[in-house]
């Protein structure tokens, strides 16, 4: 198939998922492991697919069952529980540091 015979709706798609998708992110991603520990940052990994489904919900009127509810709802339970772990192990102590 030419390029040329790609209906718009499709380029648009290919645009949003590369930018929303792709670039905005991992860039967000990378701004959560420069700023939080990578165990709570990596937690993203988790959340986007469950944003991913509400949006297609909200925006596309795909239909929500209930095991893709259920699985929210376990997905959200498990980052609560790390997110709780974090908050109440205490951070490691750091050596000092010797001067030169």
């Amino acid at each position: 198939m030419p390029l040329a015979d790609i209906p718009w709706q499709s380029w648009t798609s290919i645009a949003y998922l590369v930018i929303f998708g792709s670039l905005l992110s991992f860039i967000a991603y990378l701004y959560a492991l420069q700023n939080l520990p990578a165990g709570q940052a990596s937690i993203y990994a988790y959340v986007n697919p469950l944003v991913a489904v509400l949006l297609g919900s909200l925006i596309f009127d795909e239909i929500l069952t209930g095991f893709i509810i259920a699985g929210t709802i376990v997905t959200l339970m498990g980052v609560y529980l790390v997110n709780k772990a974090f908050k109440t192990i205490p951070p490691p102590e750091q050596p000092e540091t010797e001067g030169i």
